[in-house]
C-alpha cells in the first residue's frame, strides 16, 4: 500500500476568515471585499447593485463577492433577507475566485432547495469556533465540500437545460400511455449519458424519478377506469394500466390507495 504523505501546509493554503449569519436583515451598505465571500441568500427577491449594474435576483441563491468588487444588497420595504457566508484566504484562494469568477460571472446561482448548502454553512459555523487545532484541517474541508455542491448544483442545472425538451417528451409518452413498458435505460443511452445521470435529471426536471413517474401514472390511469368503465373486470383494467395480471395489480393499488381495487370499485358505484 503507498502512503500519500500529505504537506504540513496544505490546510493552511487555504483558510476561513470570517463567518456570519445575518437573520432577518434589511439593506447592506455599499463594501468592497478585501477576501473572496462565499455564501447563501435566502427570503425574498434582493436587488444587489454594484458600480455598473443593479439587477433584482429572487432568492434563494449562492452569491459570490469577489476582491475589489463594489457591491450592496437592498430588499422592497417591509421585507427581509438572511445571509449566510464565509470569508476564503490562502495561497488557494484566488485560484478558486479566478474558477469562481470565470464560471459565474455574473456573480450568484440560483437554486431551488437550499437546505443542503444550509446544512454545510451550519457546520461551517460552528467549526468555527472550535480550538485552533481542529478548525485548521476541517473549516477548508468544508469550505471545499461547499465549493463541490455549487458546481454540483452548476452542472445539474447545465443537464437539465440541455436534455429538457427531451426527457419532457418522455414524460409526456409515458402520461399519454401508461400502460406501455418503458425501458428507461434505453431512453438515457438515446441522450448519451447514464441511467443514474437519466433519472437525476428526470426527476429535476418532472419531480420525479422515471419509474414512479410511470407508477403515478399508472395509479391515475386506474382510478379513472375504475370510476368511469364501470363494466370493466379487475383483470382488464389491471391490463389496460400496464400489468401482467391482477395480483399484480390489486398488491400495486392496495400500496398507493390503501383499499384494494375492488373495495374502491364498489365504494364509487353505490
Amino acid at each position: 500500500m503507498t502512503e500519500t504523505n500529505i504537506p504540513d501546509n496544505y490546510f493552511d493554503s487555504l483558510t476561513v476568515r470570517y463567518v456570519n449569519f445575518y437573520r432577518n436583515i434589511h439593506d447592506s451598505r455599499p463594501t468592497v471585499r478585501e477576501h473572496l465571500r462565499i455564501g447563501l441568500m435566502t427570503g425574498t427577491e434582493v436587488q444587489r447593485i454594484t458600480d455598473s449594474e443593479a439587477e433584482t435576483i429572487a432568492a434563494p441563491f449562492v452569491f459570490f463577492r469577489f476582491r475589489g468588487q463594489k457591491n450592496q444588497w437592498k430588499v422592497a420595504p417591509g421585507a427581509s433577507r438572511n445571509s449566510f457566508c464565509f470569508d476564503l484566504d490562502g495561497i488557494r484562494a484566488p485560484w478558486i475566485e479566478a474558477t469562481l469568477r470565470q464560471d459565474f460571472p455574473q456573480g450568484y446561482l440560483k437554486i431551488t432547495d437550499p437546505v443542503p448548502f444550509q446544512l454545510i454553512l451550519d457546520d461551517i459555523h460552528e467549526m468555527f469556533y472550535k480550538p485552533l487545532p481542529l478548525k485548521r484541517y476541517r473549516l477548508p474541508l468544508l469550505a471545499e465540500k461547499f465549493i463541490a455542491l455549487i458546481y454540483s448544483e452548476h452542472f445539474l442545472q447545465q443537464s437539465r437545460n440541455k436534455y429538457e425538451r427531451q426527457i419532457q417528451a418522455d414524460a409526456n409518452q409515458i402520461f399519454s400511455a401508461p400502460e406501455r413498458q418503458y425501458d428507461f435505460g434505453h431512453c438515457a443511452a438515446a441522450l448519451g449519458i447514464t441511467l443514474v445521470h437519466y433519472r437525476r435529471v428526470f426527476k429535476t426536471i418532472i419531480g420525479l424519478p422515471p419509474y414512479e413517474y410511470l407508477q403515478k401514472c399508472r395509479l391515475g390511469l386506474a382510478i379513472r377506469l375504475l370510476r368511469t368503465e364501470k363494466q370493466l373486470q379487475i383483470q382488464q383494467i389491471a391490463e389496460k394500466c400496464g400489468f401482467g395480471n391482477a395480483t399484480e395489480f390489486s398488491r400495486f393499488f392496495r400500496k398507493h390507495t390503501g383499499s384494494s381495487p375492488s373495495a374502491y370499485f364498489k365504494k364509487y358505484s353505490e
